[in-house]
């Protein structure tokens, strides 16, 4: 399994970087990231902070 999902493929479970659960070594904690590596995170981070909670997708389960 690839840190950072469950069981279920192609959903990404986001958790708070000081997660007590979350055992995985996170290698962009370096002096030495990139300019372009970080506009492309906070890129990244931006569209995540836009998605819905999953909550707002339970009743729609059946739904296409």
């Amino acid at each position: 399994m690839v840190p950072g999902m469950n069981a279920e493929p192609g959903r990404i479970v986001l958790k708070p970087l000081d997660d007590p659960t979350d055992h995985y070594k996170y290698p962009l904690f370096s002096k030495n990231v990139s300019l372009k590596m970080i506009e492309a995170i906070r890129c990244i981070w931006d569209i995540v902070k836009r998605l819905p909670e999953s909550s707002d997708f339970e009743g729609d389960q059946n739904a296409v």
